[in-house]
């Protein structure tokens, strides 16, 4: 894997076989819509109209799973619901999943955020090992637009040492 400063939406535009993950939950309203108002998601919703309705669709066909969605996107589970906490269980089966999805239709480049760090409420402490374990080419991009550790996080997580 590997990182990237800046926007997503950006970054692999002139590739013909690249896609870009969105974080997503498997909320769906009464509407039958996906439930996409937050971070990344909200971002693509905006640009896509359509991808609430197709999403919600797709979710109840086949459940909170990385799914196939039109421009060249793919979802990607972290929450059971909007409100929750990312995770990690999920979040691990969505990159076991779209390590799968990756092969399977050979994308390059992967983009994608640091997934469930944003609204779920994750760490990069938490969630960097499930990806760096599931993700390991260097086709998968992650692209972030802040620092994936904080201040606090680097005095509460301090570096090992060698001994």
């Amino acid at each position: 894997m590997q990182f990237i400063s800046g926007n997503m939406w950006s970054v692999g535009t002139s590739e013909p076989a690249a896609v870009w993950v969105i974080p997503t939950n498997g909320s769906v309203n009464g509407n039958g819509n996906a439930v996409m108002g937050a971070g990344v998601a909200k971002q693509a919703s905006s640009m896509h109209k359509e991808l609430p309705e197709i999403l919600g669709r797709l979710i109840q066909a086949w459940g909170n799973h990385c799914l196939l969605l039109p421009h060249r996107l793919v979802s990607f589970p972290v929450k059971h619901h909007w409100n929750e906490q990312a995770d990690l269980e999920l979040l691990e089966r969505s990159a076991y999943e779209l390590a799968l999805l990756t092969s399977v239709y050979r994308w390059r480049p992967v983009v994608l955020p640091a997934v469930g760090t944003g609204n779920g409420g994750r760490t990069w402490y938490e969630v960097g090992p499930i990806l760096h374990e599931n993700l390991q080419s260097d086709r998968y991009l992650l692209v972030a637009n802040r620092p994936l550790v904080t201040r606090e996080e680097q005095l509460t997580h301090p570096a090992p040492t060698d001994t």
